[in-house]
């Protein structure tokens, strides 16, 4: 009960869905894998967008809102608020200190040359591979250790099955 009022305390109240979600993108391996997917999400929209027409501040804007992370989502926002500063894409990203260089970098070669969706396209297939791996990674290791979970809750049940069977066994035999 304890769990479900102070879930629903984080989501009523902004400041500290923003905490949530800044300290779950600091969690060990799980933290990577939800910026690579919210990232992934961001730039596979933008992509999309810039390469139907939209121009670049309201793509960021509209794509900001699919990365499921409200963290990520500020990121994406301030980087909109840099860019109609007049400050360059790739260095309002860069500005985000878990922003991998690669990303800035790859952005900022698409505006270079003009063609950011292009780029953005690149960016969202790169961190969708790489959320790919990671979850197949994670499903390799957890796979034997469920079958392991598995056949000890099946070993209780039995002892627990089994154990008066015998009991009572040897009170008649005796």
């Amino acid at each position: 009960a304890g769990f479900l009022l102070t879930y629903r305390a984080i989501k009523a109240n902004p400041v500290w869905r923003l905490r949530a979600a800044r300290r779950g993108l600091r969690l060990p391996f799980v933290g990577e894998l939800l910026a690579k997917t919210s990232i992934a999400r961001v730039a596979r929209t933008a992509s999309t967008l810039l390469e139907n027409g939209v121009t670049l501040l309201p793509a960021l804007r509209a794509s900001a809102a699919t990365a499921g992370n409200v963290a990520v989502e500020r990121v994406f926002l301030d980087v909109a608020d840099g860019v109609e500063r007049g400050r360059p894409l790739a260095e309002s990203l860069a500005n985000w200190k878990d922003m991998p260089a690669l990303a800035s970098q790859i952005l900022s070669t698409g505006e270079e040359t003009a063609n950011l969706g292009r780029m953005f396209g690149k960016l969202a297939d790169f961190y969708e591979s790489e959320t790919d791996a990671a979850v197949s990674v994670v499903t390799s290791v957890i796979e034997p250790a469920l079958v392991v979970i598995m056949g000890l809750i099946v070993a209780g049940i039995l002892i627990a099955l089994y154990l008066p069977m015998f009991e009572v066994l040897s009170h008649i035999g005796a």
